[in-house]
């Protein structure tokens, strides 16, 4: 049990993701967090022996966990251009945790990219996870780097569409969430309250080192741009999303308990 007195906590059944304000995702359950515009690298670590996941719910039904960071890229409309979810997976076949990347456009119009990596990561390690797209234009590189052993353990690197490496375009996030492996047609509220109490959990995921680049220079995220999915406002009566802030917004514990 965690003992967190006295810090700050955020819940699905007391916050309400603020008005106008985008929850991108909304697949299950899910915490996210989301910078302002003009950053080219974020990064934070992970306490990977800490989490705790069970994917398969007594009815059957299975999520993948994730932690991850991502890129949204802008171009002045509501929708923007371009994104990518990019960090650690998990998976309910039993697969440990791994990379992947996910992007909505790999051009205009075009169809994005999914890649899982093949390697899996040593759950007894903690790692720094790390999205660049400072190197080059339309190029993001995602690197686990293993601070137990000092070294990289993994990297991907894509095509990001649309993404101009001095950041004057691009801006980021942190989510973590459980995702349907079978996603519903539209009805995700049903979908969640029909997994209640079915031994469904991703929890314990404690972050910290949570930093943005540009220029080279190091900033704390700068917005009070959170997002809970569900929020207070919808009809889910389960508390399946906690987080406790240790220190807001540069180390955090998220609890995605379905139980």
């Amino acid at each position: 049990m965690h003992n967190y007195s006295g810090k700050e906590k955020l819940s699905n059944l007391t916050f309400a993701t603020p008005s106008g304000k985008k929850m991108g995702d909304n697949d299950g359950p899910a915490y996210c967090v989301y910078s302002n515009v003009g950053y080219n690298k974020a990064e934070f670590t992970f306490e990977m022996p800490l989490a705790s996941f069970g994917g398969v719910a007594d009815n059957g039904t299975k999520v993948n966990g994730y932690l991850f960071l991502g890129v949204d890229v802008h171009d002045g409309t509501p929708d923007g251009m371009n994104c990518c979810d990019a960090g650690f997976v998990t998976e309910a076949d039993g697969r440990g945790w791994h990379l992947f990347i996910n992007t909505l456009h790999s051009s205009k119009g075009a169809s994005g990219e999914w890649k899982s990596n093949t390697p899996t990561l040593d759950p007894t390690h903690i790692y720094k996870l790390i999205l660049d797209t400072s190197t080059l234009d339309e190029t993001a590189v995602l690197t686990a780097y293993d601070l137990t052993d000092d070294k990289v353990a993994d990297s991907i690197t894509f095509r990001l569409w649309g993404a101009k490496k001095d950041g004057t375009n691009t801006s980021f996030l942190t989510n973590a969430a459980i995702d349907w492996t079978v996603r519903p047609e539209s009805d995700f509220i049903g979908k969640t309250n029909a997994n209640v109490h079915q031994n469904l959990y991703l929890t314990n995921l404690k972050i910290y080192g949570i930093n943005l680049y540009k220029d080279d220079k190091k900033y704390s995220f700068d917005t009070d741009h959170r997002a809970i999915w569900p929020d207070k406002n919808m009809p889910v009566a389960h508390e399946c999303v906690k987080v406790h802030h240790i220190t807001k917004d540069d180390e955090y514990v998220i609890d995605i308990d379905m139980r």
